[in-house]
């Protein structure tokens, strides 16, 4: 059924995960390939999409629902600055949900927001982020799209 035609009662999640596309400095230990595209640029180029992202993901969120977000990557902009942003952004409905329980030892990991930022030099594993939200209130619907669902600004390639 399409998301148009649903009841509205289904159109929203009760849990989301949201693994974000990121810049990949986390996992650098077995991947030494993982930086070579990087740059301060492209860094802040994916923390906008992750923004982006994660304001769509906690729109399709019912009040009361709960948003994972995660990432393989080391800084702040792609982690934490993502989710200070969205509660910036809407302060009434975003809770953000300590993970300090997560594992034996997690507490070591956690920002003074509760979120778990895991450093490979700390837990001798691959570094990773993970922060957990609460939508608790409703919030104002995102803008329509400026495109016609279905069709895409693209021409079919001379020849094919």
């Amino acid at each position: 059924m399409a998301a148009s035609s649903a009841p509205r009662s289904r159109r929203y999640s009760t849990r989301i995960l949201l693994d974000a596309p990121c810049s990949g400095e986390g996992v650098v230990r077995k991947d030494p390939d993982a930086l070579k595209n990087w740059s301060v640029e492209s860094n802040l180029d994916i923390a906008a999409t992750q923004r982006e992202l994660i304001d769509s993901a906690f729109h399709a969120l019912r009040p009361g629902g709960t948003l994972v977000y995660s990432t393989c990557t080391l800084n702040r902009e792609e982690n934490e600055s993502v989710c200070l942003w969205l509660k910036e952004t809407y302060p009434e409905a975003v809770e953000f949900l300590p993970l300090g329980d997560l594992f034996p030892e997690a507490e070591r990991a956690l920002t003074a927001e509760g979120f778990l930022h895991v450093f490979p030099q700390i837990y001798d594993c691959e570094g990773f982020f993970v922060a957990r939200l609460r939508k608790t209130a409703a919030i104002p619907p995102l803008p329509a799209p400026g495109y016609k669902v279905g069709k895409f600004p693209f021409a079919p390639m001379k020849g094919a």
